[in-house]
């Protein structure tokens, strides 16, 4: 089995070479079926794979524009990404003025955002800034079996991507009165901190359950899954015992419009980044108990005593320079991320199912009822994202036991306990505390601090196993058969 293609730079370019090909040509000459077959064949990569990268790109910059209205107007847009080669670029903005300036000025590219954009692409290679950036994470990794999903996938989410009223400044300025040592002088009690994470679990549980309500019909077996991915389901799901786990994973598994992997890559995404005290085996709940319950019990091993940071100026420069101004465009993208993953988790449409052509049409049976469920599902999903991103940002900075550590993009894990093979001197900073807050799955357990005779100490290790939805599974966790890894 050959390695599915991913985006890099030298595909990006061809990208944008047929773009500029069809914008010489004239994008109203140019069929839209004609012009997207020319895309695919330059890039050779999957018509999904380059329909999400054309919607990426439509949506940079404020420009809000569709795939068809991108390449339609891409001789007036193409300067917003770096196209100082390019050839529509050239021609639209040229004036007598510009030839006294033969090298415009340069797309000013957000670090901390390229840098997630740059780290997901699944192999590990770290991408030329020189280059021209691609400009939106992709799903080139997880979607092993989107080939055969290219039509129902690209026909979907174009309808099922709303926007929702944003949640964005509300968080950016309670964000902004931590960083600048409000939090430290009146810091969170262990009631405020586990009402916020049932909260956020509360949200995320809704969220799945819209989807699992939105997607037609459609069935798969288990019989093809890996052993990493069976591994990564028994990790998942033995810690929790909670109702509340259970009901949500009981919707998943019973309901037949969704594929049961979607366990182990969506829902660890969404659930186990805000679960960040959970599956210490001493603590598990009662069947009987409640989330809230649980959490104030594992929070009364956190210190609640927190110091200024003697690098605060810095980090509060930092956060209002970088983090904020990205904070509305990292929700979105999470939910976006999610939805992908959802959706190419799901086999085709049975055909008997709707009679329609195409199921999301207007006068489709449930047309409305889906859209409505799917609003729902967004904005559930990226509220949660916004809350659980600042419990994260405000427990990282604490002075407490919580210990924060990396596994390194593509390093091997031990494939039976699941423990990440991380440096210990690898602290967290302020850059990449956003990014460990962005990992969508992560694993714990519980040791013994040195030196410590007395009760254990809860440390916290956090491994990014799939960063976006778009890393191989694979490729992180050792499976010695890749083809098992296709669903």
């Amino acid at each position: 089995m050959t390695k599915r293609a991913i985006w890099t730079p030298r595909k990006l370019e061809k990208l944008y070479e047929a773009l500029d090909e069809i914008a010489e040509t004239g994008s109203g000459v140019t069929p839209w079926p004609e012009a997207f077959e020319l895309m695919h064949e330059k890039t050779g990569l999957s018509k999904v794979q380059v329909s999400d990268k054309l919607r990426g790109l439509g949506q940079k910059h404020n420009l809000k524009l569709n795939r068809e209205e991108l390449v339609r107007r891409w001789a007036e847009v193409s300067v917003n990404f770096n196209q100082a080669t390019s050839r529509a670029s050239h021609s639209y903005t040229q004036s007598p003025k510009s030839d006294n300036n033969p090298n415009p000025p340069k797309h000013t590219h957000d670090q901390l955002y390229g840098a997630a954009s740059n780290e997901v692409q699944g192999n590990g290679e770290q991408h030329n800034d020189s280059s021209r950036e691609a400009d939106a994470p992709t799903n080139s990794g997880c979607d092993n079996h989107a080939d055969n999903n290219e039509n129902n996938n690209d026909a979907e989410e174009p309808v099922m991507m709303l926007e929702i009223a944003p949640y964005e400044w509300d968080m950016i300025h309670a964000w902004r009165d931590f960083m600048h040592g409000k939090r430290f002088l009146s810091p969170m009690s262990r009631e405020d901190v586990s009402r916020e994470l049932s909260h956020t679990w509360r949200l995320l549980i809704e969220g799945i359950k819209s989807f699992c309500k939105a997607q037609p019909i459609a069935h798969l077996t288990t019989a093809k899954l890996s052993r990493p991915t069976l591994e990564l389901a028994r990790t998942f799901t033995t810690g929790y015992r909670r109702p509340d786990v259970d009901e949500c994973l009981n919707t998943l598994f019973g309901d037949p419009a969704l594929n049961v992997p979607l366990i182990l890559r969506a829902f660890a995404a969404a659930a186990i980044t805000t679960w960040v005290f959970a599956d210490f085996p001493s603590y598990r709940p009662p069947p009987t108990g409640s989330a809230l319950a649980h959490c104030l019990k594992v929070l009364a091993h956190f210190n609640s005593h927190a110091a200024r940071d003697t690098e605060e100026a810095m980090e509060v420069e930092y956060f209002d320079n970088v983090i904020a101004p990205t904070l509305p465009q990292l929700a979105k993208q999470y939910r976006h991320d999610l939805f992908v993953g959802f959706s190419n988790l799901r086999v085709p449409l049975e055909r008997h199912f709707y009679p329609q052509e195409n199921q999301n049409a207007e006068n489709a049976p449930d047309f409305a009822f889906r859209k409505q469920q799917h609003s729902d599902w967004a904005a559930h999903i990226e509220k949660a994202f916004l809350v659980a991103l600042k419990l994260r940002l405000e427990l990282a900075k604490s002075k407490s036991v919580w210990e924060f550590n990396f596994i390194r993009q593509g390093q091997k894990l031990e494939d039976n306990l699941m423990v990440p093979m991380v440096s210990k001197a690898e602290k967290p900073t302020p850059k990449n505390l956003v990014l460990q807050c962005l990992s969508p799955a992560t694993s714990y357990y519980q040791r013994g601090e040195r030196g410590h005779t007395g009760s254990k100490c809860l440390h916290v290790y956090a491994k990014v196993i799939v960063e976006g939805l778009a890393v191989n599974e694979a490729a992180l966790l050792g499976s010695a058969n890749p083809n098992e890894d296709k669903l």
